[in-house]
């Protein structure tokens, strides 16, 4: 079974109660463009996050909400703005980086909100039946047409509600030449 790639980029997920301090408590919030996942998408809002050394404007924020915040920034991205940010599955914010998020209206100081994304596989309920996955395993993909290509130690995500779809930092996917869309395969660890 194939799984397209898909290259995330920097991003942030908001807790409503940042959002409101960011963009003020009457801030209607539209959605600009639908992800894979079922009833998420990119907000039309944009948000501005700063590190010790640098700042990323215009950051694009992914609803709907989060119980907490979580910034999500590629290894590079995080050097380059000046946040230590560990990699960690999506959710794992325990000892996370920090930083300041900058809004129209307010800002937040994010204490234990920035990760670098781990790559991850998600998988809707029917396909990880199909291939006995479960929430937390983990597998090897590799490139059908590139057998060089593979990406280990890849984190299962297991929703009803997820495309089936493989998620790479800009980092990892410019280091092996692939783009959003391409196509990987499940396989074996080497």
């Amino acid at each position: 079974m194939k799984f397209p790639a898909v290259i995330q980029y920097r991003h942030i997920h908001l807790s409503e109660k940042d959002a409101k301090i960011l963009f003020g408590k009457d801030c209607e919030f539209k959605i600009l463009k639908q992800i894979g996942h079922r009833g998420q998408g990119v907000f039309t809002q944009k948000v501005n996050i700063i590190g010790d050394s640098g700042i990323f404007e215009d950051v694009c924020v992914i609803g709907p909400w989060r119980s907490k915040t979580q910034v999500e920034l590629s290894a590079s991205d995080a050097v380059a703005v000046g946040v230590d940010a560990p990699v960690r599955v999506s959710g794992d914010l325990l000892r996370s980086g920090s930083c300041i998020i900058k809004g129209p209206l307010g800002e937040v100081n994010a204490r234990s909100s920035v990760i670098i994304a781990a790559r991850h596989l998600h998988c809707d309920k029917k396909v990880s039946n199909k291939l006995g996955l479960s929430q937390g395993d983990v597998v090897s993909l590799g490139c059908g047409t590139n057998k060089n290509i593979k990406f280990n130690h890849v984190t299962v995500r297991v929703h009803p509600t997820f495309a089936n779809e493989l998620h790479i930092s800009a980092d990892e996917a410019a280091e092996n030449w692939i783009q959003s869309g391409d196509d990987l395969y499940i396989c074996t660890e080497d």
